[in-house]
């Protein structure tokens, strides 16, 4: 029994934790490919293309606690560098 358990366990873990389907929201996956259809016709476009306020909010926090950690590690990264010859 142990077995069937823990098969079933692991089946709704997968199922919670599977990602979502595009079939889900077809109107957010038409946007979103029309904007990289648009972005893949200009002559200078950004490296990234970011979909969706939340996947630039989360960018823009990511990008925020690199400047963090740059900024506090700027002053000892100078005493690593080899001396000028």
């Amino acid at each position: 029994m142990a077995g069937i358990a823990s098969k079933s366990a692991n089946r709704a873990l997968a199922i919670r934790f599977a990602p979502r389907t595009t079939d889900r929201r077809p109107r957010k996956s038409a946007k979103g490919a029309a904007a990289i259809i648009e972005r893949a016709g200009l002559d200078e476009s950004p490296l990234r293309q970011l979909l969706g306020s939340h996947a630039h909010a989360y960018a823009t926090a990511k990008v925020d606690a690199l400047r963090a950690n740059l900024d506090a590690t700027a002053a000892s990264a100078a005493t690593t560098d080899f001396p000028d010859v």
